[in-house]
């Protein structure tokens, strides 16, 4: 013991800490080195730094390996860490220095190869105010954007991730079990391997529409920033919730809502920006003005209060918003006026009282 303790004070941290690496690895550890190892780790902040840096990586470049690597292969690596602490090999101790030294630089490869091996290959897709856009990812998954949409796709070899950074998109998952299919947004998330399902961002608010199989829909878990369910009892961590085809929720202060059962009738017309066209079935007058107003730069305002509060109904295009205007004020006994090339005010013509 007194010969591993001389060497842990005359090597540089970087050494110490590929020793211990390699000491804890190989399973032969004694109690007493391990007491050794925790008055060497607690000695100094940097070396707890430094080892679990390199203990990290060192997991991971494992896992990348043995993930790859041949059945026979697999255990190489156990191999050679007890061949270096075997007590069957002569002055274990003086090659200890060199034994470390190899490890630091065999991290800091297996770093590089492990960054390059996983790092995702990332697409960005966007729509501006007024446009559709329908993209085939990948894997053949199809992404069907609605108006001021934004995403970002990020494949790697076990997951399929997709960032829906505004607006609204439709996904139709091609099946693929071994690489779920996950959409986050700041909130939450939607996890599915072979669906169909809709994700709209409003403001904060996440809405989730299952139009096919089966998607399982989680709020984002605590951060740093945000306090955990056991030191707050008012933030409470949401478990995932299963939604089938035929039902909504929503993510709201990161909470999952109830599950709606809405029925495809509903979802068709929800989604019917899909086929080009907005449906109304009975919403209020400025509630539809809002929908309208999401897919034109032109700032529409309604300047008679009366007519805020009026049901609506009907099939309106949404690639032509003077069609849409045109068919509503002809409905509705309306006046358009436009005082300038950004503006259009919607008024009654008549008194209808």
């Amino acid at each position: 013991m007194t010969d591993t303790v001389s060497f842990l004070s005359r090597g540089s941290i970087e050494e110490d800490a590929g020793y211990w690496l390699i000491r804890l690895d190989s399973g032969e550890i004694s109690d007493n080195e391990k007491q050794v190892f925790q008055h060497w780790l607690n000695g100094d902040p940097r070396r707890s730094a430094v080892f679990y840096e390199l203990q990290n990586v060192w997991r991971k470049s494992d896992a990348l390996r043995l993930s790859r690597a041949p059945a026979g292969h697999r255990r190489s690596r156990r191999k050679y860490v007890n061949q270096a602490v075997s007590p069957k090999r002569k002055s274990p101790i003086i090659r200890w220095p060199a034994i470390a030294a190899s490890v630091t630089l065999f991290v800091a490869v297996s770093t590089l190869s492990w960054r390059f091996a996983y790092t995702p290959e990332y697409q960005a897709h966007e729509t501006g105010v007024g446009r559709r856009m329908t993209v085939s990812l990948e894997d053949s998954s199809v992404v069907e954007l609605n108006t001021d949409t934004a995403i970002k796709s990020e494949y790697s070899d076990d997951t399929r991730t997709i960032r829906l950074l505004r607006g609204e998109a439709h996904f139709m998952v091609t099946p693929d079990k071994d690489r779920p299919f996950i959409v986050t947004t700041n909130n939450g998330r939607v996890r599915a391997v072979g669906t169909a399902f809709n994700v709209a961002l409003h403001d904060d608010v996440l809405e989730v529409v299952v139009t096919e199989g089966m998607v399982e829909v989680a709020a984002k878990p605590p951060t740093p920033d945000m306090p955990s369910p056991h030191e707050n009892n008012t933030a409470v961590e949401s478990r995932p919730v299963s939604v089938v085809s035929g039902q909504k929720t929503a993510l709201v202060n990161n909470r999952i809502s109830d599950i709606e059962n809405v029925g495809l009738n509903r979802i068709n017309r929800e989604l019917a920006w899909r086929r080009g066209v907005l449906i109304f079935q009975g919403e209020a007058f400025e509630d539809a003005v809002a929908e309208i107003s999401r897919h034109t730069t032109k700032k529409i305002v309604i300047a008679d209060h009366r007519i805020k509060g009026i049901q609506v109904g009907g099939t309106y295009p949404i690639n032509d918003i003077g069609k849409t205007l045109a068919m509503l004020a002809k409905t509705y006994d309306l006046i358009i006026s436009r005082p300038d090339s950004n503006t259009i005010i919607l008024r009654l013509d008549k008194n209808p009282f």
